[in-house]
């Protein structure tokens, strides 16, 4: 890893740091709501669901959440994404916010098919299409996946590689466990109106444990459809973690 990346995942450590007591007086009012508009009491709420793999299939596409609320638990968005199925005509999808609003399969989307194409058929990332897809538009000028050259896609796949050798050893760390101070860096799901987990963040890291084999994996929940009968109540008391 060159030294400008070190220096990166360093200030990035110290900013998260720094915005802590803004996670914290976020999740005490989420808990102040839950008290006096629902009478319920709930566990801190960065603190992750724990919920198996395969219960999460779908991953929502288009411009539907704030990527600004990435920190930002139990937010009620309306509108149609939870019952919108889109097709992808495509072998492999790729920039999913510039699809229609909606869902599709995470087994449609290029970085699953190139994760399970490297770690179980062992293609090389070079040779996938989510490689291509992401060169050719850092090579248009996009900043992509946080890349702007080929030499940082390569860094980051191979972290990939790196989580995956870890994760098959360890088994699946929640932030909490790592005791690091990214409690809020976990999958993040929206609930739909009929109960649904739809997958917003962290493709990579659920691939990573569907072909693996995980059991559980410890999630978030960002998002909530308002026609949803739970709430965030409900779903700590069926996932705690086991």
């Amino acid at each position: 890893m060159s030294a400008t990346y070190r220096i990166k995942d360093l200030l990035s450590d110290i900013f998260t740091l720094l915005k802590q007591p803004r996670f914290i007086r976020l999740c005490l009012l989420i808990r102040m709501k839950y008290r006096l508009l629902y009478k319920k009491k709930i566990r801190f709420p960065l603190r992750p669901l724990w919920v198996p793999p395969e219960m999460i299939s779908t991953v929502v596409t288009g411009d539907v959440f704030p990527t600004s609320a990435l920190v930002h638990p139990d937010r009620l968005i309306a509108g149609d994404w939870d019952i919108n199925r889109r097709e992808v005509k495509e072998a492999a999808a790729g920039d999913l916010r510039a699809l229609q609003s909606g869902y599709i399969d995470i087994a449609e989307t290029d970085i699953h098919q190139a994760i399970t194409d490297h770690f179980l058929h062992l293609v090389p990332w070079k040779d996938t299409a989510f490689f291509e897809r992401v060169m050719t538009q850092i090579n248009s000028g996009k900043r992509k996946w946080r890349c702007q050259s080929e030499e940082h896609l390569l860094q980051r796949l191979t972290k990939l590689d790196t989580l995956y050798a870890q994760m098959e050893q360890d088994g699946y760390k929640s932030q909490r466990d790592m005791r690091t101070f990214r409690c809020w860096d976990e999958i993040r799901v929206a609930i739909g109106r009929d109960g649904r987990f739809h997958l917003f963040d962290g493709r990579h890291r659920l691939s990573l444990a569907k072909i693996l084999g995980v059991k559980k994996v410890p999630v978030l929940v960002n998002f909530r459809h308002p026609s949803w009968e739970g709430d965030l109540s409900s779903l700590q008391i069926l996932y705690e973690k086991p």
